[in-house]
């Protein structure tokens, strides 16, 4: 936790500061997608990570 936190709050930081590069024709991220796949991936994750805290098997 110690750790994650400042790497969160650095990391909106560190993107802006990247060179910003055209994809190939001029393709965009699809936002919709990767909304889906960040709240997929805490769906995973997050059970598995209080889980046991929570009394979980």
């Amino acid at each position: 936790m110690l750790l994650t936190v400042p790497v969160a709050l650095a990391s909106p930081a560190g993107a802006t500061a990247l060179p910003r590069a055209r994809g190939a024709d001029g393709l965009r991220v699809d936002k919709v997608g990767a909304l889906l796949v960040t709240v997929g991936a805490a769906a995973l994750v997050l059970p598995l990570a209080l889980g046991r805290e929570a009394g979980w098997p």
